[in-house]
């Protein structure tokens, strides 16, 4: 993340960040931008509280994040958090769990972007939005389009691939994701890693495919960027060191 928010070719003032977690994005951000704004939405509480004291005890300004999550309708959720570690970034508001068991159900609080972004004073600009909502990404969006279409930012999204065939909230996950930006006029980059695994380069592609794909190649089929086609040829220019680091 750091590498890339590095070699963006425009000057990031805003970073919205859905699915703060344990702040692993902000670290990446205000290593990049100290001045930047930075807003986080979580629904996690055990996560809010850890990024509260994180963002203290690293003395970082200009910092908010918001005790919710973000979705297509204003609703109360269910929110699945492992039991053994309440802090850990599968916490998800998917209903068709395999290991339900290991996890505990909280009601959490989700907002369309769309409803409250106006009271963020967000601008066109220099403005990033990170999504990384396991598999609900799709509500993300369809809750976030009036503010993406007006506001044009570069996106970066964790889009996981199915788990098998028959795993179709996944699929259907990722089908909307490609008619949705479709819609916005948004081209699709993939994350993809050079022969030699020293670098990572964005490829273009035309949709992110919705196929499952082997155990091995899961942790390189996950990471895209989405931009307006006005960023086409910078993008195109981006490689990125590997450098092993996270969020």
């Amino acid at each position: 993340m750091r590498t890339l928010l590095r070699s963006l070719p425009f000057e990031i003032r805003t970073f919205v960040d859905v699915g703060a977690n344990i702040g692993q994005s902000l670290l990446s951000y205000k290593s990049v931008c100290p001045e930047g704004r930075y807003v986080g939405f979580e629904p996690n509480p055990f996560c809010v509280v850890y990024v509260h004291e994180l963002a203290s005890e690293s003395a970082i300004r200009n910092f908010e994040i918001v005790p919710a999550g973000l979705s297509d309708e204003p609703r109360v959720a269910s929110l699945h958090v492992g039991r053994r570690n309440l802090t850990n970034s599968g916490a998800t508001l998917e209903t068709d769990l395999k290991d339900v068991a290991r996890k505990v159900a909280h009601p959490v609080c989700l907002y369309r972007l769309d409803d409250i972004s106006d009271e963020f004073g967000f601008e066109k600009g220099g403005l990033v939005l990170k999504i990384d909502a396991e598999s609900h990404e799709s509500k993300v969006f369809r809750g976030a389009s009036s503010f993406i279409g007006a506001l044009q930012p570069l996106i970066i999204a964790e889009v996981l691939p199915p788990r098998d065939s028959n795993d179709v909230g996944r699929m259907e996950n990722i089908s909307e994701i490609n008619a949705l930006l479709e819609s916005l006029q948004y081209e699709i980059y993939k994350i993809s890693i050079t022969p030699d695994r020293d670098l990572s380069v964005l490829q273009k592609i035309d949709y992110i495919p919705a196929e499952p794909v082997s155990k091995e190649l899961k942790e390189f089929n996950r990471d895209y960027v989405f931009a307006p086609k006005s960023l086409h040829s910078e993008l195109l220019k981006i490689k990125l060191a590997r450098s092993g680091e996270s969020g």
